[in-house]
């Protein structure tokens, strides 16, 4: 396994530039040696400014770097050069007492991190995966250079194209990447690339009586008519549709052209199902991170009062009710999943394995670390859940859990307490395994909510432990489970 990756890593690395930026000398130095192996060129910093400085002299196609530093902290950094340079790939390396820290760098796009001790197969396998999405963007860019200009000239005039015209917009349609489409007046399909083709459910070789609108799924509350799009602004034509790849968000480009001599309009479809998705991360970071402050004021001013019984059980009820109503197989969900998406449920795996280490060597040694770890975990774990619509309640309840992790205080909780700390924590880890491989790889359960009332009773649970209420309290909410 680990030659392989070294194998890897020398191929997808070998003409790239790194910048690694790390305060301790000896680390630096040791890191350095290993990436002069694979890399291209090695350039390192020792502080936050010196990583400015280098990025702006050397224009690295990778940043990595730690948090803590003197001058200007990695997040500092990664602002200012984000400024700079909006889409460069960074990496934080992060110790287990710098969980707060993850918040703040996932709103900056930071979304792959390294816990120290850094392990080196999870860090070959980080860099690869980002060495191969930047291959990928490079070939995207030569394509789109390369026949931007040609396509420009040849979709937007106003001409009556020939037989050859034609033939030639057909060429120029098929070796563009983005989806596109053209349509008659009488909103019939002219003419469809092949990256179309391959993209869009609803797309035959015929095109008789296609509807495009078929395929349109809601999306922020709204079904968009393809039909009826914005000529003039771009920005307004956010519709997600039913690819064969799952569903996909896109932003699209509406232009008229003449073609045998007849008005028509030119549909050019552009993927931002990512960029979306990372706005609803953020926005649903920002949420929680309000709900938590709230709650750890209240617990500040000692005013944290029971759980009201009867609305906790009127709340499950709702809750139970609405699931009922809406029920989804494994499979039809992992069908219109986005392939973004499934790759970030995929990571899950890791992490539960990290989780059940973290959790065992809290069971050895009892050490505030191992909780800060694990509160670090689950925090990446919320953070992969949030994409999921469906799920957003389980979100919540994982970062809620992260959250408490980091209050525990262990020298006040009774022995009694911890051990039943302990049993919870792995009754999550083990229900979160079994909902994702259910859903996800099984694809074995005709109701994707089957679940989800057992793992927020054992969140629940966690919270009454953690925010150490007595014993008749805890008796009487789980008795609604």
């Amino acid at each position: 396994m680990a030659n392989e990756l070294m194998r890897e890593m020398e191929h997808y690395c070998k003409d790239l530039t790194v910048l690694y930026v790390e305060d301790e000398e000896i680390i630096r130095e040791q890191m350095e040696r290993i990436f002069n192996r694979f890399f291209k060129k090695v350039i390192t910093g020792e502080d936050g400014l010196e990583g400015v400085e280098k990025f702006q002299e050397s224009k690295p196609d990778l940043i990595i770097t730690d948090i803590r530093m003197p001058k200007l902290d990695g997040l500092g950094m990664i602002k200012k050069i984000r400024e700079i340079q909006e889409d460069i790939p960074v990496v934080i390396t992060t110790a287990h007492s710098e969980s707060s820290f993850l918040l703040e760098a996932i709103e900056e796009g930071v979304e792959q991190f390294l816990i120290k001790p850094i392990s080196s197969e999870r860090m070959y396998k980080v860099i690869i995966k980002i060495a191969k999405q930047l291959e990928v963007l490079r070939e995207s860019k030569a394509y789109k250079e390369s026949l931007e200009e040609a396509i420009v000239k040849e979709i937007t005039k106003n001409l009556e194209f020939e037989k050859e015209n034609r033939r030639v917009l057909t060429e120029i349609l098929n070796a563009y990447p983005n989806p596109v489409l053209v349509l008659k007046e009488d909103k019939s399909i002219h003419y469809k690339n092949s990256a179309a083709t391959k993209v869009f459910c609803f797309l035959d070789d015929s095109l008789k009586d296609v509807d495009l609108n078929s395929s349109v799924v809601e999306y922020n509350g709204e079904k968009k008519d393809l039909y009826s799009l914005d000529l003039e602004d771009s920005r307004k034509n956010i519709v997600a549709l039913k690819t064969r790849h799952g569903k996909k968000i896109y932003r699209v480009s509406v232009d008229e052209v003449f073609l045998n001599n007849q008005r028509e309009k030119l549909l050019t479809f552009i993927d931002i199902t990512v960029e979306e998705y990372r706005k609803i991360q953020i926005e649903n970071y920002n949420l929680r991170l309000e709900s938590s402050i709230i709650r750890y004021k209240r617990v500040l001013n000692g005013k944290n009062q029971p759980f009201e019984q009867k609305k906790m059980e009127q709340t499950i009820q709702e809750s139970s009710k609405e699931v009922e109503n809406k029920k989804i197989s494994a499979k039809e969900y992992r069908e219109d999943i986005d392939d973004y998406v499934l790759e970030k449920i995929t990571d899950l795996q890791e992490i539960e394995s990290d989780l059940e280490d973290k959790l065992y060597g809290f069971e050895l040694s009892n050490s505030s670390s191992s909780l800060k770890a694990m509160s670090s975990l689950f925090l990446q774990y919320s953070s992969a859940i949030s994409l999921l619509f469906e799920f957003e309640d389980l979100s919540i309840a994982v970062r809620d859990v992260s959250e408490l992790l980091k209050g525990v205080d262990l020298e006040s909780m009774q022995d009694e307490k911890l051990k039943k700390l302990l049993v919870i924590t792995r009754a999550i880890i083990s229900d979160l395994t079994q909902w994702r491989e259910t859903i996800f790889i099984y694809q074995n359960t005709q109701d994707i909510h089957y679940l989800d009332d057992s793992l927020l009773s054992s969140c629940l649970q966690f919270e009454v432990i953690v925010l150490n209420r007595d014993e008749e309290e805890i008796d009487n909410d789980l008795d609604l489970f």
